[in-house]
């Protein structure tokens, strides 16, 4: 069963005796889900509520406004906003959004956030609405983007090669140069120039693939894939200036996905222990089953239409947050069948996407709210301390691994001196076997000597005697 916060459940509106209703306190990093209690909010009506309010809100602090994270407004004024939701509803409420989309986000960040995790973007509109929560810079992009294209990448071959394979059951992709295939040939290779440091990772098709499959152009998927990547701006959570700062995720060291694998396993030993103890009792590790769901953004494992919820959510809050929740949510609604799962290679089929997606049939809202309710649970602030917490765990594991090194070395410097020493015995042995060999050798030389002389006194009494016989004859 998925876990719950009981202030989830919670009605949107509560009533004051000064007729003034405060919206439940939404914090803007992270923003809790809102409910509705059978009642929604009618965008059509609070958008125009809020242009005709617009020129009073200075005014009139009763008018819709929010304050420390609070929404506030009169009674009458929030009851007027109550209505059934329908999706012309929310095809009118993105309509309006994007007729002066600056003001809403500044004017209404709370309700766009809620919006977006309650209801999916509407397709014809999504490609639109991502670029502007995004803040993709396209107008620059549009003269940086064939400069980068006209230049040679060092990864050329290697882009081609894995093309072909990215998405072969996505008919936008499967024709050999095709269409498809050209344009996220030509994004990657684009951002493969662009950055040197990062280059290509096979991981990066995955997040353009969905850029281009709602109608984006060229420039635009660029766009929004630098802004994804880039970590050089200020942390910010503010709509339409989030700092995403997912190109850890792509470098060679992938910094990035090893913090997440780590955050991912420290949420399912505090979520789900008993989980995280059946996987540790048959040999299973985060990287065996959820590198690939983070460093494709779910792509490679779920239907593409959750995967556009994903990135909807995505675009909206931080992006590592966001897939930590849909990893835990996932993982919950899955744990009864994981448990009962005995082998490491089950567990492990079981992990693949669509087994995963199998327990919620059909619906993928499910799946949305299963994440969403782990908002209250699942904060920056956790995730944060998670991120810390890996690099302190890193630096205890580099510590622990340079004593290890200091005591293998200390053990090597013993065996040396020992060897050292045999070495020292061994050459004391020699030395005396040397000597005794000299003195051998010059036993040897005086035998030799006196064999000489013995020799030469020998053939003088030869002599002698031959002389002697030569005498007598």
């Amino acid at each position: 069963m998925i876990v719950n916060n009981t202030s989830a459940s919670a009605g949107l509106w509560s009533d004051s005796e000064e007729e003034e209703e405060d919206l439940r306190d939404i914090q803007m990093a992270p923003v809790e889900p809102v409910t509705y209690d059978n009642d929604a909010i009618s965008a059509q009506a609070l958008l125009q509520l809020l242009e005709n309010e617009n020129n009073s809100l200075a005014k009139d602090p009763k008018t819709v406004f929010t304050d420390n994270g609070i929404i506030r407004a009169q009674s009458n004024v929030l009851q007027s906003l109550r209505s059934e939701e329908t999706p012309e509803s929310s095809k009118t409420f993105w309509e309006s959004f994007l007729e002066d989309p600056q003001q809403q986000m500044q004017k209404i960040p709370l309700l766009i956030y809620n919006r977006i995790r309650t209801h999916p973007i509407p397709e014809h509109l999504r490609s639109r609405i991502w670029l502007l929560l995004s803040d993709a810079k396209v107008e620059r992009m549009k003269t940086v983007y064939p400069t980068l294209l006209s230049e040679d990448s060092k990864f050329h071959v290697m882009i081609k090669r894995d093309i072909p394979r990215t998405f072969p059951n996505v008919a936008f992709f499967q024709e050999s140069g095709g269409e498809g295939q050209q344009k996220l040939f030509n994004v990657l290779k684009a951002y493969s120039v662009y950055d040197y440091d990062v280059g290509y990772c096979q991981g990066l098709s995955f997040c353009i693939g969905p850029l281009l499959m709602v109608q984006m152009t060229e420039i635009e998927a660029f766009a929004i894939l630098v802004r994804l990547l880039e970590d050089n701006m200020s942390p910010s959570n503010t709509l339409g200036s989030m700092n995403y700062a997912l190109r850890s995720l792509f470098t060679p060291d992938m910094l990035g996905l090893h913090i997440v694998m780590y955050q991912h396993s420290q949420l399912v030993k505090e979520l789900l222990p008993l989980l995280d103890q059946h996987f540790t009792d048959h040999g299973i590790t985060t990287t065996m089953y959820c590198s690939q769901w983070f460093l494709t953004f779910f792509v490679y494992s779920f239907p593409i239409e959750l995967v556009f919820r994903i990135f909807d959510i995505m675009l909206v809050d931080n992006a590592i947050l966001t897939m930590l929740r849909f990893s835990i949510a996932i993982l919950i609604r899955n744990c009864d069948i994981l448990l009962h799962l005995n082998s490491l290679e089950s567990i492990l089929e079981h992990t693949k996407g669509q087994r995963l997606l199998g327990i919620y049939g059909q619906d993928l809202d499910l799946v949305v709210k299963d994440a969403m309710d782990l908002i209250p649970i699942i904060t920056q602030q956790k995730i944060d301390v998670l991120k810390e917490g890996y690099f302190v765990a890193e630096k205890s594991a580099q510590h622990d691994k340079m004593k290890n090194e200091v005591q293998q070395l200390r053990l090597q410097l013993k065996q040396a001196k020992m060897e050292a020493q045999q070495y020292k015995e061994r050459m004391q042995d020699l030395e005396q076997e040397n000597e005794k060999l000299k003195k051998m050798n010059q036993n040897l030389k005086q035998d030799l000597v006196d064999s000489d002389a013995s020799r030469i006194q020998l053939l003088k009494d030869c002599y002698m005697l031959k002389s002697t016989l030569d005498a007598k004859e």
